[in-house]
């Protein structure tokens, strides 16, 4: 889970994010970021949902407490 860490943090603090809100924030490739949310999309933790042309991630609400108690938040 520390290797999210960062992407989680983000997440959780100012969620709905693009993908280029990510890579800026977190100054990292595009690819990674897709990659890591991918991962955590297939865990559940991380929604895509679509709005008019953008594609925005937000941390599955089911999730929150558990990520802030993770992180220490």
């Amino acid at each position: 889970m520390t290797h999210y860490a960062d992407l989680l943090y983000l997440l959780t603090s100012e969620q709905p994010l693009s993908t280029a809100d990510l890579v800026a924030n977190l100054g990292t490739s595009k690819l990674k970021i897709l990659r890591d949310l991918n991962r955590l999309m297939k865990y559940k933790i991380v929604c895509r949902t679509s709005f008019e042309q953008h594609v925005l991630y937000c941390i599955n609400g089911e999730f929150n407490t558990l990520i802030c108690e993770t992180l220490d938040l």
